[in-house]
C-alpha cells in the first residue's frame, strides 16, 4: 500500500451482493491483479478496490482511497456500494466507520495517508521519531 492511500476493510465481506462485480466495473474499471484469488478495480497506486476470494467466494474487500488527489466520485460511489450492501467499513486504526459519507470523510481526514499529504517531512519525522502508534 502506497502512504498515501487510506485503506478501509469492507465489513462483513460475506454480505457482498452477487454481483458485487458488475457494481465494481461501474465505479472504477477492473485491472489486472498478481493472482487469481485477488480481484482489483481502479489503479494499482492510485484509488483501489480489492477483494480476495477463497474457493471462489469474497472472503476480504478493501477500499484504498488516493489522497493524493482525492476523488470525491470514488468516494460517493464507494459509501453508497456499502450503504446499499449493508457494509461499513473498518479504517487501519480498527475503528469500525458507518456507509456515510460525513463519516468517510472524517475517517479520510484523520487517516495517515492524510498525515502524510499534509507534511511528508513531518510524518517521516514522526515515524523516525514515534512510529505510528497513535493510529
Amino acid at each position: 500500500m502506497a502512504v498515501w492511500q487510506a485503506r478501509f476493510e469492507l465489513i462483513p465481506t460475506e454480505r457482498l451482493p452477487a454481483d458485487y462485480r458488475e457494481q465494481l466495473q461501474e465505479i472504477v474499471p477492473q485491472i489486472t491483479a498478481w493472482t487469481a484469488d485477488l480481484e482489483w478495480w481502479g489503479h494499482e497506486d492510485g484509488d483501489r478496490i480489492d477483494v480476495w476470494s477463497t474457493d471462489g467466494r469474497p472472503t476480504e474487500a478493501t477500499v484504498r482511497v488516493d489522497l493524493r488527489s482525492p476523488g470525491e466520485a470514488f468516494v460517493f460511489a464507494i459509501v453508497r456500494f456499502a450503504a446499499r450492501a449493508g457494509l461499513s467499513f473498518r479504517a487501519e486504526s480498527g475503528a469500525e466507520v458507518p456507509a456515510r459519507l460525513a463519516d468517510m470523510a472524517a475517517a479520510l481526514e484523520g487517516s495517515r495517508a492524510a498525515r502524510f499529504i499534509a507534511s511528508p517531512v513531518q510524518y517521516f519525522s514522526q515515524v523516525r521519531a514515534d512510529g505510528l502508534d497513535d493510529v
